[in-house]
C-alpha cells in the first residue's frame, strides 16, 4: 500500500476556474488523455503535499515556454481524506483513483486519474468532477505577484 499525505495541490491556470467570489468550479478539473499513458486512464495533474511548501511552490513557480506563469490564478489544496470518503459511495466506486507520478522537475508529482469510458458517461464524469470541488479546502491566490490564501 502506498503512502499519500492528506493534501494534495491542483494548480489554478486562469480566474475562469474559480468563481466570482474565488472558489473553485469544476472547470479546474478536467480531465485529459496522456498519450504517453499504456492504460485507458484519463489524467489531471496534481502535487502531492508530502512537503506543502515546496510542492505549492513549484506550482508557483511553474512558468510556460514564453516566460509567463503556468498557474496565472494560484493553486487549489485538495482534502484527500474528503476525496477517500467519496470515492467509497456507491456511484462513484472504482471510478476514479490517484497515483504518484513524480517528474524529473517535480518529485511531488501525481494524477487523479478515471477511465476514458467515462467520457461517454458524462453524468459520471461531472460527479467526479462536482466531488473534487467539494474536496477544495483553500485557494492560495495569485494577485499582483503575491500569493494570498482565501479558504
Amino acid at each position: 500500500m502506498k503512502l499519500y499525505p492528506s493534501e494534495l495541490i491542483r494548480g489554478v491556470a486562469n480566474s475562469k476556474e474559480l468563481n466570482e467570489e474565488g472558489k473553485a468550479t469544476v472547470s479546474l478539473f478536467v480531465f485529459r488523455e496522456n498519450p504517453s499513458r499504456n492504460d485507458d486512464n484519463m489524467e489531471l495533474s496534481i502535487n502531492w503535499c508530502d512537503d506543502k511548501e515546496k510542492a505549492l511552490s513549484i506550482i508557483m513557480n511553474q512558468v510556460k515556454e514564453d516566460g509567463s506563469y503556468q498557474f496565472k490564478a494560484g493553486a487549489a489544496v485538495l482534502s484527500k481524506e474528503k476525496i477517500d470518503l467519496m470515492k467509497q459511495s456507491p456511484v462513484c466506486s472504482k471510478e476514479f483513483d490517484y497515483e504518484r507520478a513524480p517528474l524529473d522537475n517535480n518529485e511531488f508529482h501525481g494524477n487523479i486519474i478515471c477511465n476514458k469510458k467515462l467520457q461517454r458517461q458524462k453524468q459520471t464524469l461531472d460527479l467526479i468532477r462536482s466531488i473534487l470541488v467539494l474536496s477544495v479546502t483553500s485557494i492560495i491566490s495569485r494577485k499582483h505577484n503575491e500569493i494570498e490564501s482565501v479558504t
